[in-house]
């Protein structure tokens, strides 16, 4: 079994406010152990930021908050046997992962063994 999710605003692990990308970590942490309590096995979804249009593109130091806070859930993910699955979404919807290109890179820099790719189409 799978579950997905997006983040809000208000807990973007891309954000340049501290405080909204800790919510954001928790927010994935929690979702995590909730998937694994309900037997899944792969948790997906545009983990990497806010879902909507930014009206900027995304800062060095957000990029490595996400990184930073993808470690941490894909080694918990690991430890609990469980695989992320990274969507990657249109420009219009996230400014971090809209290519196969941007997945594969956001990947290697997490470093996980346990990622995989979620491609959807939207119109």
């Amino acid at each position: 079994m799978a579950c997905s999710r997006g983040l809000a605003f208000d807990a973007d692990v891309s954000s340049t406010d501290p405080a909204v990308v800790e919510r954001g970590a928790k927010l994935l942490h929690d979702s995590l152990v909730i998937t694994h309590e309900l037997g899944g096995t792969h948790f997906t979804g545009a983990l990497y930021s806010a879902l909507g249009k930014y009206g900027a593109p995304l800062t060095a130091p957000g990029r490595a908050d996400i990184v930073r806070v993808l470690r941490d859930l894909a080694a918990e993910a690991a430890s609990r046997g469980m695989t992320l699955g990274l969507e990657v979404c249109n420009r219009y919807e996230t400014n971090v992962v809209n290519t196969a290109r941007d997945a594969l890179r956001l990947a290697d820099d997490v470093g996980a063994t346990t990622c995989s790719y979620t491609w959807t189409l939207t119109t």
